[in-house]
């Protein structure tokens, strides 16, 4: 389905963004009547650029120093070049107009024949997380585009950077003006952006802010694709190699400085294997570097460790101040 029908924004509420999102419109019908060959083309030489400058990229995701080079690299980079070189060789195949057969259908559809075809939405808004500036809103970005949409970004807080380099490197790449538009941070563009016109959300972020979209969305039936934080739990059974867990645990804790959605949340461990696994964990996790934390981080961390010995957690040595 195209386009959305829903009810439009007050010029009075949503002036800022009404030259971007026109913009884009524009922008948006030339690009979809381009062939889907011509827009991956964009899409291969930006993976190319991509790694030309992969230096830049990284030292945009990470200024000051918080997260290593090669990290960055293997955690961002890698994955949305990779993303790239997939969709040049699938989008043809998964973008592909095909007849729906016949067998499973109820027999009153006897003799009806059906086809499916993509359409581009039109304007897809991408409100990008904080853990992975770079790499989630940017395949979001590559997706949107490679269908033929225009794509909107609102970066999470201090996360502008590495998404304007990634809307540099896709002009550089040949994105025509006007179909990606990078906004700023604040949390007050991010209520007027979801409350815009546009004719789908894509979010990455906690459940709370994933509540809030959507109930900004439903009463205009504006579709959305949220991911909504994690809480991924490890089983360790009956004779498994603790020594190995203890490695998986300590890894998945320190990926990323523990800002992922698949880390390790909670273990369920066999009452006697708990003690000796305990032990592992702690030997390795002790010999660590320090997690460099900005202070909303710090200061969430803290309310989260007052909420646990609330809960009956007891006492946790490394608290933050």
């Amino acid at each position: 389905m195209q386009g959305n029908t829903g009810p439009s924004p007050t010029p009075r509420e949503h002036r800022c963004l009404e030259p971007t999102l026109e913009a884009a419109r524009a922008a948006q019908s030339r690009w979809a009547a381009k062939s889907l060959d011509e827009r991956l083309r964009v899409i291969g030489k930006a993976r190319e650029l991509i790694a030309e400058r992969a230096s830049k990229l990284c030292q945009s995701v990470s200024p000051e120093g918080r997260r290593q080079p090669g990290e960055t690299l293997v955690v961002e980079l890698l994955p949305l070049a990779d993303a790239c070189r997939y969709l040049v060789k699938a989008a043809p195949q998964i973008l592909a107009s095909r007849r729906l057969g016949h067998r499973g259908r109820p027999f009153w559809l006897y003799g009806i024949e059906a086809e499916i075809h993509r359409e581009p939405l039109g304007v897809v808004l991408i409100l990008g997380p904080f853990n992975y500036p770079l790499f989630l809103p940017g395949i979001h970005c590559i997706q949107a585009l490679t269908a033929g949409n225009a794509a909107i970004v609102k970066p999470a807080k201090a996360c502008e950077a590495p998404m304007r380099a990634l809307a540099e490197i896709l002009k550089e790449a040949g994105l025509p003006d006007g179909l990606l538009a990078v906004l700023d941070d604040s949390t007050e563009t991010g209520e007027a952006a979801v409350a815009s016109a546009v004719d789908k959300v894509v979010l990455t972020g906690s459940a709370e802010t994933g509540g809030s979209v959507l109930a900004g969305l439903a009463p205009r039936l504006i579709p959305a694709t949220v991911e909504a934080s994690g809480s991924d739990a490890v089983f360790v059974l009956p004779g498994a190699d603790l020594a190995m867990v203890a490695d998986a645990l300590a890894y998945g804790l320190r990926l990323n400085g523990g800002a992922t959605c698949i880390a390790p949340r909670r273990v369920f461990v066999v009452e006697g294997l708990a003690p000796a696994l305990e032990k592992a964990v702690e030997r390795r996790l002790s010999n660590s570097m320090p997690i460099p934390l900005t202070p909303a981080r710090r200061a969430q961390l803290s309310r989260l460790f007052d909420e646990a010995e609330a809960a009956g957690c007891g006492f946790i040595p490394n608290k933050p101040d």
